[in-house]
């Protein structure tokens, strides 16, 4: 049943992504007629996790049917890990226009794996997306968020080695925007970053006090970074910090789908009010 529900996963998350809607419908719907043990794996948990965000997604659909209607002929490329899921098919005024946002996802990029100089599956992965674009495309870069995580990425960093964050994100957020930049010139193609969502309350009462305030000051040094850097190279920046983040520097609830991700409904609110550019 395990390799069913994962398959049946993997065909809901295509099709969602390929606005195949009634077939997501349908593989979802088998996919809760199995049953499957409690996840005692990493694996097995980002599984189940998934597939419990693509059914709030596909309610929140068909709730929210107005969401996806206006007419879009051009495309936005958005690619990133899950966070890329929740905009997918949306349409969005981008330079007074409106635009379908298309959504390609490499499951458990970071940061940190697009930062570095040795050759890995997620960064080859990302460059063969990048150069599979059509000429002078319009492309979201949405990586990061994994690294701010309670479990993994910088916090965990951070109290395993002896670099403190505050040096150790300048350095990891520059590396990743050259990787993007460099991946996106071949093809001439326009490019946004798109930052981190504060962290949500759900997210931070599973921490430590100690960890919890970490995880705020890191989230906003990563974003702070993301910001700088793109006000620097006179790129657009999508700040769904901005929008997310309440005076303690924790996230809004009312801005959140589940515990990491955001409501499909506030994403053309991103694009008119949060998108940063000189341009």
């Amino acid at each position: 049943n395990y390799a069913k529900f994962s398959l049946l996963t993997s065909k809901t998350m295509l099709h969602w992504i390929t606005g195949d809607i009634a077939n997501a419908h349908q593989a979802m719907s088998r996919s809760r007629e199995l049953t499957i043990p409690t996840p005692d794996t990493k694996g097995a948990r980002s599984l189940v996790a998934y597939n419990n965000y693509l059914g709030q997604l596909l309610q929140e659909r068909s709730t929210h049917q107005n969401l996806y209607q206006q007419v879009a002929e051009k495309p936005i490329f958005f690619v990133a890990e899950s966070h890329c899921l929740t905009p997918s098919e949306i349409p969005v005024l981008f330079a007074d226009e409106y635009h379908r946002i298309l959504s390609s996802i490499i499951i458990g990029t970071k940061m940190f794996h697009l930062s570095q100089n040795e050759p890995n599956c997620y960064a080859r992965s990302t460059e063969i997306i990048f150069n599979a674009l059509p000429e002078n495309g319009i492309v979201v870069s949405g990586f990061g968020e994994i690294d701010c995580r309670m479990n993994e990425g910088v916090l965990k960093a951070h109290k395993n080695q002896p670099t403190h964050f505050a040096d150790a994100v300048p350095a990891l957020v520059n590396s990743y925007q050259e990787k993007i930049i460099g991946y996106s010139r071949p093809k001439n193609l326009n490019l946004l970053f798109y930052g981190v969502p504060a962290p949500s309350q759900e997210a931070l009462s599973l921490c430590s006090e100690l960890d919890s305030q970490l995880l705020r000051e890191i989230i906003k040094l990563v974003n702070e970074c993301l910001r700088r850097n793109c006000e620097r190279l006179n790129l657009p920046f999508l700040d769904i910090y901005q929008m997310t983040v309440l005076e303690d520097l924790s996230g809004n609830p009312e801005y959140f789908l589940e515990r990491h991700h955001i409501h499909p409904k506030y994403i053309p609110k991103l694009f008119e009010s949060f998108l940063i550019s000189k341009k």
